[in-house]
């Protein structure tokens, strides 16, 4: 997924070492009966368990169940295959790199997993979605919070920091060696023929068509949809939030300023080298050049510039790192990783945000410090015992004083009827409201759903809309389009077919390629 583990895996010596790291991960692991748990008679509480990670039953099954669905996996089929028990070795070997990377005080900073969440999620801006609604609609794909998917993205990119260094030095067998030149500087041609299914195509009677329609039915269906009511409850409304003053803003500001000050963080750039000889050499030219990227190419691993706050770096490195001056190039600092070079390309000062900036903050702030909790609570049951007692979300709205959302012919994906999305706006978590909403039996109404955001909402299910085939005239002319490409595709087999019997049979190449009228080509070397 990230780059720096796209061009080390292209190598083989970083193969060699990241197989012989998992074969050392399962040293001590000690696997439990990982398919009890499908038959309910797992004795233990854990399914495996090492020096520096543990996984309970209860916890696997919930990491396993989630790995199902979204493979779309049938358990019997899973347990069949022998899935629980690969999916147990990933997720340990994981776990067992990444307490290795905390071991060695490597830290990933917030600035770097967040250019990497930002690349995962372009798949979602790409189709007009905002980076808020794209985050939470992957987050919600996982099934996991926003800060356990930061965690996970830290600890992935430590790992792939230690496989770079850890192939910095490494070698490889002279028998690899000798294969790898060999395949490198073989050369060969082909020959080949192109099959083409132009003569396949021929319209099929209103009979075939019909015939074959229900075949493909499944893949014109309408997709069952719901009118679906929302009500948006803030804090207010549930009578836990106190009037908020500009006095109470500017003591809450005074009183809590190291809150919104940004720390001292520095802007560094490092190499790693194996010996301090070769990190030596690398100082000395980097010192006069400022130039460590290229310095780095004698023999050492570049790690390309960031922004660390000091907590973010191991000791060993922070401690100088701080200590020096913008533009320093420092000497080089052993680590257990090796000897570290380190630049330092830019110095951001530690400062308090001024009041105005960071008003919309403190107000928040303050309005969470003067929650009643009591009155949310009490107005929580009240909610609770109002969706008990059979009130629809309307009359539960007139009592609140609040307005409904409508989402009429929703499908479960947000899709409206005509594929445009619905008008979410005022509904702080779309994806939640949809989840619960396509839960609920018609008629029925949600409990209080809490959002990140810290106002709360009700889903009411309205009315559902069962998913139907289409009319054959409707979709006739995609229809016409499978039929044409399913001709073409078996034409092409049968083709291929004889060609590959005459050529078993000992008939030459161009024989074969002349009797199909089909001209031979060749590659170059």
């Amino acid at each position: 997924m990230l780059s720096m583990m796209r061009s080390g895996t292209q190598s083989i010596v970083l193969k060699l070492v990241l197989f012989g790291l998992l074969l050392l991960a399962t040293v001590g692991l000690a696997l439990m009966d990982y398919q009890g748990m499908f038959r309910k008679a797992t004795h233990s509480n854990k399914v495996a368990d090492s020096k520096c990670a543990t996984i309970t039953t209860v916890e696997f099954d919930h990491l396993l169940q989630g790995a199902l669905r979204r493979q779309h996996m049938k358990q019997d089929e899973a347990y069949r295959t022998g899935y629980p028990e690969i999916f147990l070795q990933q997720e340990m070997n994981s776990r067992i790199l990444t307490c290795a990377v905390r071991d060695l005080g490597l830290y990933v900073d917030d600035q770097t997993a967040a250019k990497e969440l930002k690349k995962m999620l372009e798949g979602f801006t790409k189709q007009g979605l905002s980076e808020k609604e794209a985050l939470q609609r992957f987050l919600y794909s996982l099934g996991i919070s926003e800060g356990q998917l930061v965690e996970s993205l830290k600890a992935q990119i430590g790992v792939e920091m230690l496989m770079q260094a850890l192939s910095a030095g490494a070698t490889a067998p002279q028998q690899m060696v000798e294969d790898a030149t060999k395949y490198r500087y073989e050369s060969r041609r082909a020959e080949f023929i192109t099959l083409t299914a132009d003569d396949a195509k021929k319209a099929p009677s209103d009979q075939d068509l019909n015939k074959y329609y229900k075949t493909i039915s499944d893949r014109f269906m309408v997709p069952e949809t719901r009118n679906l009511a929302v009500l948006v409850i803030d804090h207010k409304a549930m009578g836990g939030q106190k009037e908020v003053t500009p006095e109470m803003l500017k003591d809450w500001y005074n009183t809590h300023q190291n809150e919104y000050a940004t720390v001292e963080k520095r802007v560094i750039s490092q190499a790693v080298a194996q010996d301090e000889p070769s990190a030596k050499i690398i100082y000395d030219q980097a010192s006069k050049s400022k130039d460590l990227k290229t310095a780095a190419k004698n023999g050492a691993t570049y790690i390309k510039s960031a922004e660390y706050a000091a907590g973010d770096i191991a000791v060993e490195i922070a401690d100088k790192t701080f200590a020096g001056k913008e533009g320093d190039v420092l000497e080089p600092i052993k680590t257990p990783l090796g000897w570290v070079i380190v630049h330092i390309e830019k110095v951001k000062p530690a400062a308090t945000s001024p009041f105005e900036t960071v008003k919309a903050q403190v107000e928040k702030d303050v309005a969470a410090s003067s929650d009643d909790s009591d009155a949310l609570y009490a107005k929580a049951n009240e909610i609770d015992d109002m969706v008990a007692s059979g009130k629809s979300l309307s009359e539960i709205g007139r009592t609140l004083g609040l307005h409904e959302h409508l989402l009429d012919h929703v499908d479960s994906k947000g899709n409206g009827i005509s594929g445009a999305k619905p008008d979410t706006a005022g509904i702080p978590e779309p994806d939640k409201a949809l989840a619960s909403g396509f839960t609920l039996q018609k008629g029925g109404v949600s409990q209080l759903i809490e959002t990140q955001s810290g106002e709360f909402m009700l889903v009411e299910n309205r009315d559902v809309f069962p998913a139907a085939e289409q009319p054959l005239e409707k979709v006739k002319a995609d229809v016409l389009k499978a039929w044409d490409k399913e001709q073409a595709s078996t034409a092409l087999d049968h083709q291929a077919a004889k060609a590959m019997e005459r050529l078993k049979m000992g008939e030459s190449f161009d024989t074969v390629a002349a009797s199909m009228n089909k001209k031979v080509e060749r590659t170059e070397m």
